[in-house]
């Protein structure tokens, strides 16, 4: 799990500020920032489930919300973009159940 977490830290600390240049900067270095947290306790300890879940559930529900603001998907529109992210983001944060109750049964 430190090397999942080490990659998740990476990546997300990579999406946080590619952020920064964005006219809602503090939204999304916020949301990125999270998983960076999130990453880091995972580095350290396992993180609590029930915070596993609630935020994995309002990333996945941000996701739909977000979805239903755009108007047309393709790749290049930013909402598309902001959609697949928050979908991406909530998965990385159930991945840290998932994970880990499959090491726990091979224990």
């Amino acid at each position: 799990m430190k090397l999942y977490s080490l990659m998740v830290i990476l990546v997300f600390s990579v999406f946080a500020y590619l952020q920064l240049n964005d006219r809602d900067a503090l939204l999304w270095f916020s949301l990125y920032g999270f998983i960076v947290l999130l990453a880091t306790i995972g580095y350290f300890r396992r993180p609590p489930l029930l915070l596993i879940l609630l935020s994995a559930g309002f990333y996945f529900g941000m996701s739909f919300a977000w979805a239903l603001h755009v108007r047309k998907w393709t790749l290049m529109l930013q909402e598309v973009n902001e959609t697949f992210g928050l979908l991406i983001a909530g998965l990385v944060i159930l991945s840290y159940w998932l994970l880990d109750r499959k090491f726990r049964e091979h224990r």
